[in-house]
Formats: structure tokens, C-alpha cells, sequence
């Protein structure tokens, strides 16, 4: 139940939910079904040797693939960069020419730089799980900085040197925190930044994440699901066996233990709302509310119960564990085997689950007892804890990833900046993180919320689809890059 951040920072978000077989929403791809990119190789992938240990002295290498366009530089321009956060690269060409930075590329007359991540897709040592001691967000800033600092171009461009040519770095959701950290960290070379959807606060028990679907989903319909997910909490806490397998059996998930059969629930709610929202549609209130829990009709929480049996088994068939033998092969927790075929069928969910368990945290759970809730209490940090010692037995793992430091080295939401912008949707989960987070109760200099929007809604580019309140935040962020560069 780890619903990810930005997924590779794509284009549909499509990613991680919150069971194993998605362990981390804080994604970002408008399509993942776009396949390995279709690029002119004059804009890559390259690769550069990029040291496994900045700090250690090893010498070490691995290759880490980036992309470039230089399409629209003019002298003097600046450098963009882009982190792809957490997941592999696989449709490059959308991001490099079509997404919200590669047209403030353009409008700056700047060069985009779009870089892997350390550990996801082909960037890493080819044992990585071996190595995943290196994989740490200290780490990752320091890529971003030896690119930064070793980056080539065409001589006939007479790019000037870092830091006369100056650096924005841009990302959203864990590529977010990066963007801010860089700015933070690497001052010398980093010049500006955009930071979107990031939630830069680390925290072990993110029950806040299901917050915004309660306070902005359809009133009718979030009681609707509470009320199902209290019955099938007064069935899964109960003391009759039979009736906790006949719940199951409705579900088509007897095979399952109650947590992971909690965390199963969970999933559409989360994918439907942090993916299906967008300027033109709200899949969340026309599948999740206005067909599944039909507060129109006049249904009993019984027959509610039924309808999202029945939704919650079509959603898994064909959309969560297609090809599985069986579902707990698919989203189980509670051994070792079950976990290997996981690891083996989506083995793009390892670096990130291990950032997780090691630094962030962000394990989506039930609300506290005497907080209201549209997750069964069921799920709990257990499963996490358990997942991070299963997926990783031969190495140290925390008992509980170390949020304090984190949040300690980076400052949090507390993170005072200057050049650096800060934007979040109004409706985005993860702004429960961000800097913009009620919880923070800070003023923000250089905010942008994105009126009923969710995670990342500022990433995809302008078309002539666009509607203007998003033309207008991106005008904005353009101008405000402008003055800077022009100081």
C-alpha cells in the first residue's frame, strides 16, 4: 500500500498503489503503456561514468543514461534538469519535447537535461540489490551535481561553464524534493528551482494521505465507502472465522490475510483519485462514486458492499494482477515466495520500496482509532515493516525507516529558499507533505496550488486542450524564471 510518488516522471501517473504489487504512489506518467522511447538518437540516451560512492573515495563506476535537447538554445540560455525520480525511463520523448519544462526550455531559449535515476531502469551496477547501500537520497543529489558539473555539449553551442551558465532544476514529487534539496545543497551550482507535488516532509505512518479524498470527494459518496469499509472492519475484527472467509470469497481474495486483504481495498481508491483526476474528467467521482457506491439509488451499505466486491474483483483481474497464478502471488506479504514473484514481475518496485523502508517512509495506512477513515484499520505499519525485512534479507534494513534524520538533513516542510518555486495541487494526497500541507501552517513564498487538481497536474505540457487556469500557472512560472535569469 505504498502509492508512489512520480513514477519516472512520464506522463499518465499510471503507477504504484498501495499494495506490494504497487508499493508506491507518488507516480507521474500519463501513459505507461507508450513502451521504450522513440527518440532521434541526436537526444540520447547517453551515458556518463558516474561515481557509485561520491563520498567514500571508491572509484567505482556505473553508467547513468541521460538525455539532451538543444534545440532551443540561445546564447546565455540556462541549463534545465530533470530528475526522472522513481522508476526507469522508458518514454523519454514526451518528456523532452512535450512536457511543461521542455516548453520553459523553450521559452528560456535553455537546454533540457533529462537524467535516470541512480538504481531504476538501466542506470545502476548490474547487481544493484547488491549495492542498495548506495542508494540514498544524499547519493542522488550528488549525481545530479557530477552531471551538472561534467555535462558536455557541442562546442559549436559555446555553452559557458557552470555556474556563468546557470542551472534550473526542475521536478515533481520525489523528483520535487530533489529539485528542492539541489537548490539547498548544491547552491554554488544550482541557481533555481520548480519543486511540484513534493513531499519533502518524511513520514513513517502517512495516514494523512487518504485526507483530501474525504474532505473533496463527494460527501454522500465517502460516507458511503466508510460505512462499507466499517462493515467489513466489524467482520475482519470479529470472532467468526466463516464469516471473515465469506467476506473474502466476495471479494475473490480468501487467499489473502486480513492486512493485505485491507491493503487490496484500498487500491482503486487511491489509484482513482491521485490518477484519475484531470482538468477534463474526475474518474474518481464517475467510477469510485457515481457507479460503485451510487448514492443516487438509495442503496444499503449492504448492497454497496456487493457492488464494490464485484468492482474490486474486475479492478484486479485486469487491472492490478493480470498473469498472476494467484492473488496473494500478486499482492501477498507474508513470505518470502510470494515476494520473489513480485520482485521477479515488477522488479522496477525494488529501488524505490527499499528508499522507503530506509529513508522516507510515506506507508499509506488507516487513520488512528477516533479518526474517521475510508481504509479498513486493518492496515497498518506492520505490513510495511514486514515487507521492508522480506524484500531485502540479506541486507541491514531498519526496523522503521529513519524519518527523523531526514527530515532533520533536509529540514522538511520547514525549508526556507530562495529562486525556487513551490507548486501543488489543491486535492494532491502528497501535498499533505509538501511545504503547502495544512499540518505545515506556514506561509510560502512563490506558491502555486492548483485549483481541484492532484499529483503533478503542472507536468504535462500545454496543448491546445489545456485549459487556461493551467496555461496561466505555467505563464506563471515562466515569468517568475524570466525575472530571475534577468536579475
Amino acid at each position: 500500500m505504498l502509492v508512489p510518488c512520480c513514477h519516472g516522471l512520464g506522463v499518465n501517473s499510471g503507477g504504484r498503489t498501495l499494495t506490494m504489487k504497487s508499493r508506491n504512489l507518488l507516480s507521474l506518467t500519463p501513459s505507461d503503456s507508450k513502451g521504450e522511447e522513440k527518440i532521434p538518437q541526436q537526444y540520447g540516451p547517453f551515458t556518463i561514468n558516474m561515481p557509485l560512492d561520491h563520498f567514500e573515495g571508491d572509484k567505482t563506476t556505473f553508467n547513468n543514461r541521460y538525455w539532451v535537447n538543444t534545440d532551443y538554445y540561445k546564447p546565455n540560455g540556462p541549463i534545465l534538469l530533470t530528475n526522472a525520480g522513481e522508476a526507469a525511463v522508458t518514454d523519454a520523448a514526451y518528456v523532452m519535447f512535450n512536457s511543461t519544462v521542455a516548453q520553459l526550455a523553450q521559452r528560456l531559449g535553455g537546454i533540457f537535461v533529462y537524467m535516470e535515476h541512480r538504481f531504476y531502469g538501466a542506470s545502476g551496477p548490474s547487481d544493484f540489490e547488491q549495492e542498495l547501500d548506495k542508494l540514498t537520497a544524499e547519493q542522488a543529489l550528488a549525481d545530479i551535481a557530477f552531471l551538472i558539473k561534467n555535462i558536455k555539449f557541442s562546442a559549436d553551442l559555446k555553452v559557458p561553464p557552470v555556474p556563468e551558465t546557470k542551472v534550473i532544476v526542475y521536478g515533481c514529487s520525489y523528483s520535487g524534493n530533489l529539485a528542492a534539496w539541489m537548490k539547498d545543497k548544491y547552491s554554488d551550482i544550482v541557481f533555481a528551482s520548480v519543486a511540484s507535488s513534493a513531499p519533502v516532509q518524511a513520514q513513517f505512518n502517512f495516514y494523512q494521505y487518504f485526507d483530501p479524498i474525504m474532505r473533496y470527494a463527494p460527501k454522500p459518496c465517502i460516507n458511503s465507502i466508510r460505512n462499507v469499509i466499517s462493515t467489513v472492519d466489524s467482520i475482519l475484527f470479529g470472532k467468526d472465522a466463516k464469516q471473515v472467509t465469506t467476506l473474502k470469497k466476495l471479494f475473490g481474495a480468501e487467499d489473502l490475510y486480513d492486512d493485505d486483504f485491507a491493503s487490496l481495498l484500498s487500491n482503486p481508491l487511491a489509484e482513482y483519485w491521485q490518477y484519475g483526476i484531470t482538468p477534463d474528467r474526475n474518474n474518481f467521482e464517475t467510477i469510485i462514486c457515481d457507479t460503485v457506491f451510487n448514492s443516487t439509488a438509495n442503496t444499503t451499505t449492504e448492497q454497496d458492499l456487493l457492488m464494490f466486491a464485484s468492482f474490486i474483483k474486475s479492478f484486479t483481474k485486469t487491472s492490478l494482477c493480470p498473469g498472476y497464478d494467484t492473488l496473494a502471488n500478486c499482492v501477498g506479504t507474508h513470505n518470502e515466495t510470494d515476494i520473489q514473484i513480485q520482485k521477479q514481475n515488477d522488479p522496477s518496485t525494488v529501488s524505490w520500496l527499499w528508499q522507503t523502508c530506509l529513508q522516507f517512509g510515506y506507508f499509506q495506512v488507516a487513520a488512528p482509532h477516533g479518526e474517521p477513515t475510508i481504509v479498513s484499520r486493518k492496515l497498518t505499519t506492520d505490513l510495511f515493516e514486514r515487507v521492508c525485512q522480506l524484500n531485502f534479507p540479506s541486507m541491514s534494513v531498519p526496523s522503521q525507516p529513519d524519518v527523523d534524520q531526514v527530515n532533520k538533513e533536509y529540514q522538511g516542510w520547514d525549508i526556507e529558499l530562495d529562486k525556487t518555486i513551490w507548486i501543488d495541487g489543491e486535492w494532491d494526497s502528497w501535498r499533505e507533505l509538501s511545504i503547502h500541507s495544512q499540518q505545515a501552517n506556514r506561509k510560502v513564498r512563490n506558491g502555486i496550488i492548483i485549483p481541484k487538481a492532484t499529483h503533478c497536474a503542472n507536468f504535462l505540457g500545454v496543448d491546445s486542450t489545456t485549459p487556461q487556469y493551467m496555461i496561466d500557472i505555467q505563464n506563471q512560472q515562466y515569468t517568475l524564471l524570466k525575472s530571475w535569469l534577468q536579475e
